[in-house]
């Protein structure tokens, strides 16, 4: 099959671009690829929405109400709202059990700090965060991962056996499991942290880990207790901590109510008009990114692609269709409803838009020009995804925004700290080495005298450090200490797995910050100087 083909993945090009390795392929694959945040401001095209004020008006009212109703509402949001008429900076996700991993956080940091740096220029845009809403329930989103205190194993924290749905039912129809569940785990995350924390000899520093995490776990019981389905617990989580105990204003866009969809509707409408090019170009993309020796991470399409799914009367089920002459048709594989719905005529296609939801790689066009998305914040995922859908989009009759890959970011906790000592004891490779704080302190010092240069030497040197100890660390993996130090700290309790704030739920960097100044610690790793991509390391400790 086409996707099964050999390569490197394409999230490394941008990584060039950026760079200055492979600066033309920038262009032609996701347009404005910016230097550093710095830059971005110098790549915006459009400072005003071109969506009409009735629209937009109805957009804010929708978007005001929903917040007010979670209550993450405060008057920056409200200031925020009203910026959405000049356009927006964006990134989303799919919500996720109990809030899910740590780079969410990370994403919601960058989206604000690049917020406020093009504030700076004058160039005011509301903050968007996209609850990916339309997806489908599968097990990554109904399952979070904790550190094992006593292996290289995770400590799952599931909800598959609490949720009597089938994999891909929309995860906005989907409820949260109940209260003997949570309970269950909440004493499953406190025996783990347990383990770790009999680690910590300093009884002051065992005492406030013990508080925070009674703080964290106070936080959930609430935050669950007023929550019906996935998507209303996870903007709790998020929009607490965001916008009540940091007061962001982030604004969380809920993909799946009927409003919104009918506002989007339209986008996507256009997108299947223009599917014969659209196709065309992504597939002439991927044939040329594969010449280059790259591995796409989305299949080829075919003229009968399109780029939405339907859910399903019955059962709530995501049913993908294709083309069948002026229709879009697909059947359920749960219940085997046939489904048919036209898209050659714009009222008619309305008439079904409650029901329909984007895919991968139309979820960026959906809200492109309703929100006049200037900036969107991606992973190396999305990235990799881009790198064939954007010029796809484009030729569709699309703009694209600046695309910025947020920074990986590694974290201290003390037993991490005592364990990496002790490898680098045993002349194994470990990041707490002397050479792990020089670099911290080389780009403290670039920030204080304000140094250009020196500050991106530190965060490519920072960069090469951790994938040099890690790709050394590989060599020991035999070994019982080395295979929990390749989990703790780098997140890697299984092959495809890298990164702490990849693979562990929030509150695993929480602890060590406190519920009040965990987004703000993720915030404060964004500079004005700051290299998209790249890793970097947080010295977060008790």
């Amino acid at each position: 099959m086409e996707h099964e083909h050999k390569g490197i993945n394409p999230n490394v090009l941008y990584d060039k671009v950026v760079l200055g390795m492979e600066k033309d392929l920038g262009s032609k694959l996701w347009g404005k690829v910016p230097q550093s945040i710095e830059n971005i401001p110098e790549l915006i095209t459009r400072k005003t929405n071109k969506t009409s004020k009735e629209t937009l008006n109805k957009l804010v009212d929708v978007l005001r109400d929903f917040h007010q109703t979670n209550n993450v509402y405060s008057e920056k949001v409200e200031a925020n709202l009203l910026k959405i008429k000049n356009g927006s900076v964006f990134v989303g996700h799919q919500p996720v059990l109990l809030g899910g991993p740590g780079f969410i956080a990370n994403k919601i940091a960058a989206l604000s700090a690049i917020t406020d740096e093009l504030a700076k220029h004058n160039i005011h845009f509301a903050p968007i965060f996209m609850i990916g809403d339309y997806d489908g329930l599968q097990k990554e989103l109904g399952r979070t991962y904790y550190p094992n205190p006593i292996s290289g194993n995770a400590t799952i924290l599931d909800a598959e056996r609490a949720i009597d749905v089938p994999d891909d039912t929309v995860i906005h129809s989907v409820n949260v499991p109940d209260e003997k569940w949570f309970l269950e785990i909440l004493a499953q995350l406190e025996s783990s942290f347990n383990g770790f924390k009999k680690q910590v000899k300093v009884s002051d520093k065992r005492k406030i880990l013990e508080e925070r995490f009674s703080h964290i776990a106070s936080f959930l019981r609430l935050t669950h207790s007023y929550s019906k389905t996935f998507p209303d617990f996870f903007v709790k989580v998020w929009g607490y901590l965001t916008n009540k105990l940091n007061d962001y204003g982030i604004v969380f866009l809920p993909t799946s109510l009927p409003t919104i969809r009918k506002l989007y509707g339209s986008a996507l409408f256009k997108m299947a008009q223009n599917h014969e090019i659209y196709v065309h170009e992504f597939n002439e993309t991927y044939n040329w990114i594969s010449s280059l020796g790259y591995h796409p991470t989305l299949p080829k399409r075919d003229l009968k692609y399109l780029p939405f799914f339907y859910e399903c009367p019955c059962t709530q089920f995501r049913v993908p269709l294709e083309i069948n002459g002026n229709n879009g048709h697909g059947k359920c594989k749960n219940c085997g409803h046939t489904i048919d719905i036209p898209i050659d005529e714009l009222d008619s296609f309305m008439n079904h838009i409650e029901k329909i939801g984007p895919r991968v790689d139309s979820s960026q066009v959906a809200f492109q020009d309703l929100l006049n998305i200037q900036v969107r914040i991606s992973g190396p995922g999305e990235i990799a995804y881009y790198t064939i859908v954007s010029p796809a989009v484009r030729a569709a009759g699309f703009e694209t925004p600046v695309f910025f890959k947020y920074k990986r970011v590694f974290y201290n906790t003390p037993w991490n700290e005592k364990l990496g000592k002790l490898l680098a004891q045993r002349k194994q490779p470990s990041l707490h080495t002397s050479e792990l704080f020089k670099l911290v302190r080389k780009r403290i010092d670039a920030i204080k005298n304000d140094d250009l240069d020196n500050f991106r030497d530190a965060e490519i040197s920072m960069d090469r450090f951790i994938n040099a100890t890690f790709q050394n660390l590989g060599k020991y993996r035999t070994k019982l200490d080395a295979q929990k130090y390749l989990s703790w700290m780098f997140g890697q309790f299984a092959p495809q797995k890298f990164g702490q704030e990849v693979s562990w739920v929030w509150i695993d960097m929480a602890l060590q910050t406190g519920l009040n100044d965990y987004i703000p610690t993720y915030r404060r790793l964004y500079h004005k100087y700051s290299i998209p991509g790249l890793k970097q390391f947080i010295n977060t400790m008790t």
